[in-house]
């Protein structure tokens, strides 16, 4: 019965994923990368970017594609959160690669390069992530 349950959230996640993909894909300010990521640059901050192995501090919202706000440094009095690039999902790897300082970007995280099939916390499985992030910091890599 519970592997029941478990295979209709699934379904209803898998359907959601697709439909919410499908609108990105049409929005022709949307990139799309060989690794399936999604990106829109709001805004593309400074010429220096960090790479994988920076450590960085940002702002973001992280969603699912019915809206949700699952994670937000809204809720932590906007204070940036400092994080190794290469220690986070690997579409926050990629695409905070892609601007700098004062840069803000829309990744579109297929759950491939999120979280997968495992999920975590209050994400479920397979489910595909919207998050606005706003680069504030680069670090020297430790």
């Amino acid at each position: 019965m519970f592997q029941e349950r478990v295979n209709a959230m699934a379904g209803k996640w898998g359907k959601q994923n697709e439909e919410f993909l499908a609108k990105v894909d049409a929005d022709k300010s949307v990139t799309k990368t060989a690794s399936g990521l999604r990106y829109k640059i709001l805004a593309p901050g400074s010429a220096v970017k960090p790479t994988k192995e920076s450590t960085v501090k940002c702002r973001y919202e992280g969603k699912l594609v019915d809206g949700k706000v699952f994670d937000s440094t809204k809720t932590r009095n906007n204070e940036p959160t400092e994080f190794t690039l290469s220690r986070v999902i690997p579409a926050w790897t990629e695409g905070v690669q892609l601007i700098g300082v004062g840069g803000k970007i829309v990744l579109y995280c297929p759950a491939a390069i999120a979280y997968g099939e495992q999920g975590q916390g209050p994400i479920p499985a397979k489910s595909v992530l919207e998050f606005e992030v706003e680069l504030v910091e680069i670090s020297k890599a430790k």
